[in-house]
């Protein structure tokens, strides 16, 4: 079970029996709660709360010692709905499975009343039933419920409680429940030190308990205190793209294979699939399973033999939490993660030996300021990566120490303030020390679709793209940055479109980026390859394709386009034709101005079936050019997907190496742009054969929805690789209590990325 905030948490309501001073607002420090007081009182039943009370009486009402509640139905149950300001609203609910609860009913429950508690969970049962086998007791004094949950399947952040008062109550004589508090608490000891050193009073418990200090048996995760950013010593490291020479294939060359069954991974983690070459050469990818599982793969390029590493457990499926990945200079593997938008904590994990991923440090963690998601990491000097991770409806960022494996302090750097959740890319680029980022809102609802550029240069510093300074990552500003201070923007969507961000360039010879731009509600979308033109100052975009309808549409997920990370002008795209979802591989000579179709990598046979998020590997082997995803995928928390790679049939052809100062290396052969944006006209298209021998040229023609490159006829083969062996509010790391109205968890998933 996981936390909803640190190390216990109370959700607890005061019905006048609790001081009004009790939890004041500067002891927010505890964690999150909620006073009867403050609740808003629903006209209609009377009850302090807000929207979405449901109680089935007809003479409910507070009094001073609780909530007086008749009941209508023979199952009443109350319903209680949080917002962000509520201080439990979007805590993680399943690291507290005691359910504590002081109550006291007017009367004994009859023997004809089933006088089970009920406790209902985002709509999911438990066990067998809504219902939790405990009883109130025979008696009309205060009484001490508690209920065991740790055998329930909490998923997600609590955005309301319900508690469904007996399962078939008499609508004879009235019966009235005055609740004290609702507390959830994480172990049995902390339950045992409740109820009988402190005989159920909650407000000494609290008092009695410092903060940092618990009493009970509480889990061994170690939280660690954010320090000052020390200066780095001045130890070189080469800041270029390295790229290693391929061995043996291990892999069937133009086949795909399986790499890992039972898994996933989302866009917005960097990086998910480096290489490493030293005493090993392997490529190590990372993802999340059907089942909760966060995981590091790894593919041994020399034996083909392939091993996967379980980092943790969680009860959250959900592919956004697979890890960043990093390769320390001594060839140890740092893995960063969080869970899903569902508690503050930035949780990492290092390799115990070098290029090894069965052996791993425990888990550690750092306290954010809100719930995060998401591990982009950066290295930026010998001993020090910076990593970027999504804070909400903004961005943060902290730099970690590999030598003393410590954080510094976190940065809020930007935030959208329309209150939308935002996201973005960061990649290195060819100059020393800069780090380029492309930015969006997210498509369904997201205030700003604009396709936005910065970059942040080798002094923290985040500059425009003329180099304007903005704002430093290493301090944390007064103000924190809108997406609006950033207004070098690639594509200016208007009203009714929205766009996703897929890729954008690695230390490659022109600053670019992928993208797609659908319109309203319509099903499909069209992709974009962009990129600065340094002589005209310009960023140019051309079309790609469209994309086909969307494989999930309650987040307009389509299948979604990357660059071969070896050359920026080899791209692998998915998209649908038809009923049919498709992984091919695309070249253009012109930086996009005109494409073909170098290879189908794979088809799916039905339409149920999607081929998507194609990634290419950091220092990619010719076994693996890229990998990407293939399964049933009806959403980020419900999916039956493999992990699929691909390697050519022949090693690509090598590219010429960036030059430090950022001018480009000539094109061949170049187009230059039009002034407005325009792309020139085509040059001709090739249509492959089979064998992938090309005839010649047919008439020049643009690519269109109704013109796309013909592809290649070959049908594709999916052969599997070596299986391996699977094993497969705010709030701070102290200890903190939630004082909360309800006792029944309903835990809403977001539908969003």
């Amino acid at each position: 079970m996981k936390k909803i905030t640190a190390f216990i948490l109370a959700c607890i309501i005061a019905i006048g029996l609790l001081s009004t001073d009790f939890l004041a607002e500067d002891e927010i420090s505890w964690g999150g709660y909620f006073l009867m007081k403050n609740a808003v009182r629903n006209q209609t039943t009377g009850i302090n709360y807000k929207i979405g009370t449901t109680l089935s009486t007809n003479k409910s009402g507070t009094t001073e010692e609780g909530v007086k509640l008749v009941p209508k139905k023979t199952a009443p149950y109350l319903t209680f709905n949080f917002t962000e300001g509520d201080g439990i609203y979007g805590t993680d609910a399943d690291y507290f499975p005691y359910l504590v609860i002081k109550v006291k009913l007017s009367r004994v429950p009859y023997a004809t009343e089933i006088n089970n508690i009920g406790v209902n969970i985002n709509g999911n049962k438990i066990g067998e039933s809504n219902y939790v086998g405990v009883s109130y007791a025979d008696t009309t004094d205060w009484q001490i419920v508690v209920i065991d949950l740790s055998n329930a399947d909490f998923i997600g952040c609590v955005e309301s409680i319900k508690i469904y008062l007996m399962e078939s109550a008499s609508l004879d004589t009235p019966i009235t429940f005055i609740y004290e508090y609702f507390a959830f608490l994480r172990s049995e000891e902390a339950v045992a030190s409740l109820k009988n050193q402190y005989n159920g009073d909650i407000v000494s418990y609290v008092n009695s308990v410092p903060k940092g200090e618990i009493p009970g048996n509480y889990p061994t995760k170690t939280p660690i205190p954010a320090a000052t950013r020390r200066p780095g010593p001045d130890t070189p490291w080469p800041w270029q793209n390295e790229l290693d020479i391929s061995g043996d294939r291990t892999t069937s060359p133009g086949q795909s294979s399986i790499l890992v069954e039972n898994a996933s991974y989302t866009w917005w983690n960097n990086k998910q699939a480096i290489r490493y070459v030293d005493k090993k050469d392997q490529t190590y990818i990372s993802h999340a399973t059907e089942s909760g599982g966060i995981c590091i793969t790894s593919y041994d390029h020399n034996t083909g033999n392939i091993q996967t590493s379980v980092l943790a457990q969680f009860n959250l499926v959900d592919d956004h939490n697979s890890p960043g990945l990093a390769i320390l200079p001594d060839g140890r593997i740092l893995a960063v993660y969080s869970r899903h938008n569902a508690d503050t904590k930035l949780r990492w994990k290092v390799s115990t030996n070098a290029e090894d991923i069965t052996s791993f440090s425990e888990e550690k963690y750092v306290e954010c300021n809100k719930k995060v998601t998401y591990a982009q990491i950066y290295r930026i000097s010998y001993e020090e990566y910076r990593v970027f991770y999504r804070a909400v409806t903004g961005w943060a960022t902290r730099v970690y120490n590999w030598v003393y494996d410590e954080w510094s302090d976190e940065v809020r750097w930007i935030e959208e303030k329309k209150g939308s959740q935002y996201y973005l890319w960061v990649q290195e680029d060819v100059a020393e020390g800069r780090l380029n980022i492309f930015m969006t809102g997210h498509p369904k609802g997201g205030y700003d679709q604009n396709i936005r550029f910065g970059y942040f240069d080798a002094d923290s510093n985040i500059c425009k793209l003329d180099g304007t300074v903005i704002g430093n990552l290493d301090v944390q500003a007064s103000k924190i940055l809108t997406p609006r201070d950033f207004t070098d923007i690639v594509y200016e969507a208007s009203e009714n479109e929205h766009t996703r961000l897929y890729d954008m360039t690695y230390m490659s010879d022109k600053m670019g980026v992928l993208y797609g731009v659908g319109v309203g509600t319509e099903d499909t979308s069209k992709y974009y390859y962009a990129y600065y033109d340094q002589e005209t100052n310009t960023w140019i975009k051309n079309l790609i394709c469209d994309s086909g309808k969307w494989l999930v549409a309650g987040n307009m997920y389509f299948g979604g386009i990357s660059y071969d990370r070896k050359d920026m002008q080899t791209i692998y795209v998915s998209r649908r034709e038809g009923d049919v979802c498709r992984l091919e591989k695309w070249h253009t000579d012109d930086y996009g101005a005109t494409w073909k179709i170098v290879d189908i990598i794979d088809e799916a046979a039905s339409e149920d079936i999607v081929v998507m998020r194609p990634i290419s590997p950091y220092n990619a082997h010719d076994d693996i050019d890229v990998i990407y995803i293939k399964g049933t995928y009806p959403s980020y928390s419900t999916f039956n997907t493999e992990l699929m790679i691909y390697g050519d049939e022949a090693p690509a052809t090598p590219t010429q190496k960036p030059t430090p100062n950022n001018t480009p290396a000539p094109a061949t052969p170049t187009q230059k742009p039009t002034p407005d944006n325009t792309p020139a006209p085509a040059t001709p298209t090739q249509k492959p054969t089979p064998d992938n021998t090309p005839v010649p040229a047919t008439p020049t023609q643009k690519p269109t929805p109704d013109n796309t490159p013909v592809p290649t006829t070959k049908e594709p083969v999916t052969t599997k690789a070596p299986k391996n062996n699977k094993n497969c509010g705010a709030s701070s790391a102290i200890a903190q209590i939630m004082f909360v109205l309800g006792a029944t968890l309903i835990i809403k998933r977001k539908g969003v990325l």
